[in-house]
């Protein structure tokens, strides 16, 4: 089994055994890598192999550090950290991370429970362990932590400090880690990995590796130390790829016929793609003569329902109710997408059901998935949102400099 510490930040716990404190790392590890996940997130589930290989690949001569970060739209997310953390306080955390990463659509507590009793926990100790507030408190903790080192999303890491975000391949790992290695030698053990961390992100040192509060938690309520919300983090710039590509939009769903032609790749049981598009559809609608929207689908493997949802979109496209299906599918949680609920919303869009069982039947929505992702894999696509404008690539899809890109010649 792949063993990953997680941080304690300075949080006595008044429990049987060990505390929260990290697992000691190995002192000839010369590179850290810390990630900040959710057990809720579709690409931090994507991104375990890549993590599990790396551990495989260096070895020794590589640490990871596990740490939380629900996100606030992840109702499922927090709760599963507690469990885990539960599980910790019997020994058995790895178990429970492989368990909830292997079953994220089904993370209510009954499920939780289910999965506690599989790798073999103490029910009773963990039902009294799971209503302990100090082990929300922690998890709490850990994604303040990651607002004061900038990780806005999951997943985030840092090798020795250095920022990869999102879903990455392993190479953009493994190109960073070597050059850490080269920098180090024959150098390595917690004191290295701590200079190289402070030299390349002082609040990766300060806030993770040194496990100092973020100034924002030391406060007093009540007697009883209590959390602040982390300031604003400044959005980053968001900016243009040089790199102009041709893309074909021709019988992709798309609407109004504006200057700039945005291109937008998502997966319809994305909940991040469930968040762009939407707000999208709204901008173009605000500024018909600045955008034409496109919008082609590229079902990622691990969401099941994404690409039935996608060629019933495409087909409800013949019926021109592709844009309805798609955003009532878009106005649920990524959850409820299932065969059931995807035949109700289109009957409530109005389709025609045997005109869309037929399109169905003879592939032709599945036609349209299949060109969408070919089209995808030729221009590097590999995460939802993926957005082009006018043919270059968008670094991001959110925020308000993004919109201004889209509505900018």
């Amino acid at each position: 089994m792949l063993v990953r510490t997680i941080l304690s930040l300075g949080l006595v716990l008044c429990v049987a055994g060990p505390t929260l404190a990290a697992s000691p790392t190995p002192d000839t590890a010369a590179v850290e890598l810390v990630e900040f996940a959710s057990f809720q997130c579709p690409f931090s589930a994507r991104e375990e192999a890549v993590v599990n290989d790396l551990q495989k690949r260096y070895g020794d001569k590589l640490t990871v550090r596990y740490m939380h970060l629900p996100l606030a739209f992840q109702v499922r997310a927090r709760p599963a950290a507690i469990a885990s953390e539960a599980a910790r306080r019997q020994g058995k955390f790895d178990l429970m991370h492989e368990k909830l990463f292997a079953n994220q659509q089904h993370l209510e507590d009954a499920d939780l429970r289910a999965y506690a009793e599989a790798i073999g926990l103490d029910l009773a100790r963990y039902d009294k362990d799971i209503a302990d507030p100090a082990l929300g408190a922690e998890v709490d903790r850990q994604a303040l932590v990651a607002g004061a080192v900038g990780a806005t999303g999951t997943p985030t890491f840092f090798v020795n400090g250095k920022q990869i975000m999102g879903a990455q391949p392993i190479d953009k790992f493994t190109e960073v880690i070597d050059a850490e290695l080269a920098v180090a030698g024959k150098q390595g053990g917690a004191q290295w990995r701590s200079q190289r961390t402070a030299a390349n992100s002082p609040a990766v040192q300060k806030y993770v590796i040194a496990g100092e509060k973020p100034p924002f938690v030391d406060v007093v309520v009540g007697g009883k130390e209590g959390l602040e919300p982390p300031p604003p983090m400044p959005a980053p710039a968001v900016t243009l790829e040089a790199e102009t590509h041709t893309i074909d939009t021709k019988g992709a769903l798309q609407v109004g016929a504006g200057k700039n032609v945005v291109v937008v790749f998502g997966g319809m049981q994305c909940p991040y793609t469930g968040k762009a598009l939407p707000h999208y559809v709204e901008l173009q609608a605000a500024h018909p003569e600045a955008i034409t929207l496109v919008y082609k689908q590229y079902p990622l493997d691990f969401q099941k329902m994404s690409r039935p949802a996608g060629e019933a979109v495409a087909c409800a496209g013949e019926q021109h109710l592709g844009w309805p299906l798609a955003l009532k599918v878009f106005a649920h949680s990524a959850s409820e997408l299932s065969e059931a609920s995807l035949a109700a919303w289109s009957q409530d869009v109005g389709l025609n059901m045997k005109k869309q069982a037929a399109c169905l039947r003879a592939g032709r929505g599945k036609k349209a998935v299949d060109k969408d992702v070919s089209a995808a894999a030729a221009l590097g696509v590999n995460a939802t949102p993926t957005v082009f404008v006018n043919g270059r690539k968008l670094s991001s899809w959110s925020g308000p400099s993004a919109d201004e890109l889209l509505l900018t010649p």
